[in-house]
């Protein structure tokens, strides 16, 4: 009907499969990172948030590409935490492992004064 051959209709099924591959592994990818790196610092992470467009410390320096959360958590001794993480995306992540953080002191409760 249009006159596509089978090659082409390949070619395109096999970019498309590899795109979705490659988006789909990034993301398995920067868990396993995030995992990892809380078991080496000995941290237990409690809740994640991953904001799409404003990104603490990293609004203005991350690509699209890259993974930013919003962890809270304890550590070791069971002190809370907060932190921003940054893991970088394709094809950054070929190069470096690294995960970026920006540490911020949990708040503390203050009496009310009466």
């Amino acid at each position: 009907m249009f006159g596509y051959d089978a090659v082409t209709i390949a070619i395109t099924a096999g970019s498309l499969l590899a795109a979705c591959a490659l988006v789909c592994g990034d993301a398995y990818v920067a868990e396993r990172r995030l995992r990892r790196w809380a078991e080496e610092s000995g941290l237990t992470i409690l809740s994640r948030r991953a904001p799409r467009f404003l990104r603490g410390p990293y609004t203005w320096t991350s690509r699209r590409e890259d993974y930013v959360y919003f962890l809270t958590g304890r550590d070791a001794k069971g002190n809370p935490f907060e932190t921003w993480v940054r893991i970088r995306g394709f094809p950054t992540s070929l190069w470096t492992s690294k995960v970026e953080t920006s540490w911020s002191p949990k708040p503390t409760a203050t009496p009310l004064l009466d």
